[in-house]
Formats: structure tokens, C-alpha cells, sequence
């Protein structure tokens, strides 16, 4: 029974978002917050009504689960025809703060309309009877949710704990500016986002530092991140928004910390624009990627990923990867074929841009000391060798200052000579970038929706890109097959 209580108050807050100043109630969200969205609904949804067909269904639920006029009054405020109190012309919050508390942070209207729609919800059981303390008025949603508000804010928490919860909304309702996120410069930066849904969070927002189970993500951030910077210290802030066949999402890594701060924007010298010398790809490939990078600094960063380092270790048993890894200057390339359908998900071709060849004077030591590890490395053509080792096979090779490495099924030399129709679309950006990405969606559909049900749940995608213009700033794009659709339309026809 509570599984539907609970549908039916997501259904209350889509009226809310449907309904049509002071800064009061964006004072409500903590100040060491680790994670704040912003969502102006107005803007986001603009120029997009909900299909007929599916408010149809959505009034037909409700009428199996709200009794009696009060289904024909929540009809009246889904079609705007009634008002829901809160005033959607400006952004609501919503935020994480420490101790696993969620809540969020809107501004009110008229409070007559919103002491109406909390009216109807104490009838259909979803709420206690609002209760008149120090000039808000209080009530608990689902006996989970606290709910405080007055001619100014409404505020919603929850936490384990329906009073730990009411504690902490007691605590913030009194504090002042200065002790609350709006002060922040955290809060500064996300505010200069243009899109209609902006966010900030902290590295740690998700990640509990002090449960083992999150060891490998821990490694992996700080892997990520430039040497000596703690992830705690950084945030990812940015938007979302859409249009006629595409969702954007840009987003940037920035620190309040001045030290830190100054770290990550050291990094962006260490990559370069990608010249684009292997653009070119079978048009069925699954992922495209790109990134451009001078040798020692790509070596020093591989091997900051455990995972990575130790698959290097295993490779110097053979031949001299690190030192190979190091005269790499300019693109480096990765191909995933589209062999799904074979299970052949391991395949790869990858290739890079060379500083110099001299490691070639060392291969024929490499191939004489190998047999001590039970490996073995044939030359099958000038500079093009076979390496076996541990039920591995890996083609690798150097033609023209280019190196080349291929899993023992995949395509080799010839898979970035093929000129793709797909990478001469977005070939400007690319070139643009320090690191770039294409996921070809559509493709990998044609492999995989027969096997999967998800990826027949994601066929309104073509492609997805991620580029990124230095080591701080990324632009994530999904481009949708239907381009005279928004994304709310497509998902509403699924409804």
C-alpha cells in the first residue's frame, strides 16, 4: 500500500512542476551541501505540453488511487487551471547534505493555494494535518518527508529519521546568510550556469571515504585528478539543456581551494589539441576516442590506475611497453569494433602518433628474453610483430612514425583508414578537443536489442560525444534519432 502512497505523491510534485522576489528560500539549502540542482521548470520545459495520450493514462491512475471531487481538483492543477501555490517562475533546489539528508527548497506563491493542496493531501491520507508553529506550518508527507512553509518558502527533507529530519530543517530555517550555500562561492559559481538545470557536487557526494567497499572508486578519483589533489577538494559544476533532437550537458572541475585550484589548471597544459590523424573508423564501430598527449605525462597518468599499472607490469614481461608508452607525442586513438554479436568485447585497435622509434633497436632482445616467461613474439612483416603470452595475443607494429596495437580478432592497420560518416559529422570538434569521445548508440543497438531490454529502452539515441576543450571543461551531447523531437517529447510517447 505505502508503494502507492509513494506514486502518488510523485504524482503531487508533477503538479507542483506544472504550476505556474525574494532569495528567502534559497537559504534553506546547508552550507557544506555535497551535492545542489537547480531546475527552472518553466525554462526547461518550454515550448512542451504533454501529449494527450499520456494524460490520459496519468488521469486514469488517478482515479483508481485518489477518491472522491479531489481526482477532478488534481486534473484542474495538472491543466493548469488551478494554481499549486508555489511559484515555478523561479528555480527550485534540490540538495544533499551531510549525514545522508535529501531535501529540497522552493519558493511559495500563495500560500492560500498551497495550504489548498496540502488540504487535499491530508484528505487522501498522503499527509498529517498541517500544524502552526512559529510562524510556519508544519506536517510530515508519507510519514517520511518533513514539510515546513510559509507566505515565502516551502522546504522538504527527509532523512532515516522523520525528528533528526526536523532538527536539521528547524536548524536551517533559523540560520543566517552567511552560514548558509547561498553564501558560498560554491554557490556563485553554479549560479553563472545558463541552462535551465544546473548542478554542483563535490567528488566525495557519493562516495563514502570510510567504507571499504568504495576503495577502487576512491583510487580511481585520485587517479583522475592531478597528482597532490585530494578529491574532496574538488567539484563538478555545470548544466543541462535541450533542444530539437539533443540534450547538452557541460560541465567543469573547479576547487575553492586557491592551491588546488591552481593544480587542476597546471594540468591543461599537459594534453594537446588533437590533430586528427586517425579519424576514421568502420561506420558499425561501437566507441570512437581521441585524446592528445605528450609521452611521459600519458605514462605518468596510466600509471596511477592500478588496474592500468598493473597490465603495463604484465606487459614488461614481453617488451618495453613503458618506454614505448613514452615516445608517444600527439594523438592517441582507440577503436572498439562492433563485435558484440560475436562476444568478442575485448577487441581493440589503438593508435598513436610517435616522437621517435628508438625502442625498435630493442625488439630482438625483447623476443630473445621473452621464452623466459612463456611468452613469444614473431617479426610477420618489417616492424610488425605478434606477440603471445598468457592465452593473449596482441598484433602491434610502427609504420611511419605510428604505432599500432590490435587484439588477435580485431582489425589491425587498416581500422582507422576507412573514412566514417559519422566522425566527418562532428570532425570539427574533434579537432577542437584535448580528449574526445563518440559511443555510436545506434549501432550498438542493431547488436544488442535483441539480448537486452535496456538498450530497447534506449533507442531514440543515434550517438553520445564527450569532449572536453582542456583538462577542466567537457561538453557531454546526446543526439537523438528523431531531430524535430525534444527529449520530453520522446519520453512522454513512452508513457
Amino acid at each position: 500500500m505505502k508503494k502507492f502512497k509513494y506514486l502518488l505523491f510523485s504524482i503531487f510534485l508533477a503538479v507542483l512542476c506544472v504550476a505556474c522576489s525574494n532569495d528567502e528560500y534559497k537559504m534553506l539549502i546547508p552550507k557544506n551541501a555535497k551535492a545542489v540542482v537547480a531546475v527552472n521548470l518553466k525554462q526547461l520545459f518550454d515550448g512542451y505540453e504533454l501529449p494527450e495520450s499520456a494524460k490520459s493514462k496519468i488521469y486514469n491512475l488517478l482515479k483508481l488511487f485518489v477518491s472522491g471531487s479531489d481526482s477532478d481538483l488534481l486534473i484542474d492543477l495538472i491543466e493548469g487551471n488551478e494554481d499549486s501555490g508555489i511559484d515555478f517562475n523561479e528555480p527550485f533546489y534540490i540538495f544533499k547534505a551531510p549525514d545522508s539528508f535529501w531535501g529540497a527548497s522552493l519558493k511559495v506563491d500563495d500560500i492560500d493555494d498551497l495550504d489548498e493542496l496540502f488540504s487535499l493531501m491530508y484528505r487522501q491520507n498522503l499527509c498529517n494535518k498541517p500544524v502552526e508553529k512559529d510562524d510556519y506550518k508544519w506536517t510530515a508527507i508519507l510519514d517520511d518527508i518533513s514539510a515546513v512553509y510559509n507566505e515565502d518558502v516551502l522546504s522538504l527533507m527527509f532523512s532515516n529519521s522523520i525528528s533528526d529530519t526536523k532538527k536539521k530543517q528547524n536548524a536551517l530555517l533559523n540560520n543566517d546568510e552567511e552560514d548558509t550555500f547561498f553564501a558560498t562561492e560554491k554557490f556563485s559559481k553554479m549560479d553563472d550556469m545558463e541552462g535551465p538545470l544546473k548542478f554542483l557536487f563535490s567528488a566525495d557526494a557519493f562516495v563514502n571515504y570510510n567504507d571499504k567497499d568504495f576503495k577502487n572508486v576512491i583510487d580511481n578519483l585520485h587517479a583522475l585528478l592531478p597528482e597532490g589533489v585530494r578529491p574532496v577538494d574538488v567539484c563538478v559544476v555545470g548544466d543541462l539543456s535541450t533542444g530539437k533532437g539533443i540534450v547538452n550537458v557541460d560541465y567543469e572541475l573547479f576547487s575553492t581551494n586557491k592551491k588546488t585550484q591552481m593544480l587542476l589548471e597546471k594540468e591543461d597544459n599537459k594534453y594537446k589539441k588533437i590533430k586528427g590523424d586517425f579519424i576514421g573508423a568502420p561506420n558499425d564501430f561501437a566507441c570512437w576516442l581521441a585524446l592528445g598527449v605528450k609521452g611521459e605525462d600519458f605514462v605518468r597518468k596510466l600509471k596511477q590506475f592500478n588496474t592500468i599499472d598493473q597490465y603495463i607490469i604484465k606487459l614488461e614481461r614481453a617488451i618495453d611497453i613503458e618506454n614505448i608508452l613514452q615516445s608517444i607525442s600527439g594523438d592517441v586513438a582507440l577503436l572498439l569494433p562492433n563485435n558484440f554479436e560475436n562476444d568478442e568485447l575485448s577487441a581493440f585497435v589503438l593508435s598513436a602518433n610517435l616522437n621517435n622509434t628508438d625502442f625498435l633497436k630493442s625488439v630482438d632482445l625483447w623476443m630473445n628474453q621473452m621464452v623466459d616467461f612463456n611468452a613469444t613474439m614473431d617479426e610477420v612483416a618489417k616492424n610488425s610483430y605478434v606477440l603471445k603470452a598468457d592465452s593473449m595475443q596482441l598484433n602491434w607494429g610502427v609504420d611511419n612514425k605510428n604505432i599500432y596495437f590490435a587484439t588477435g580478432n580485431s582489425f589491425f592497420k587498416s581500422a582507422f583508414a576507412e573514412k566514417s560518416d559519422k566522425l566527418n559529422e562532428v570532425e570539427e570538434d574533434i579537432r577542437n578537443s584535448v580528449f574526445f569521445v563518440y559511443i555510436n548508440v545506434e549501432g550498438i543497438n542493431e547488436k544488442l536489442e535483441e539480448k537486452f531490454d535496456l538498450y530497447k529502452k534506449l533507442n531514440f539515441l543515434e550517438y553520445i560525444t564527450l569532449k572536453a576543450s582542456d583538462y577542466r571543461n567537457y561538453h557531454l551531447t546526446f543526439v537523438l534519432k528523431e531531430k524535430g523531437k525534444n527529449i520530453w517529447q520522446i519520453l512522454s510517447d513512452q508513457i
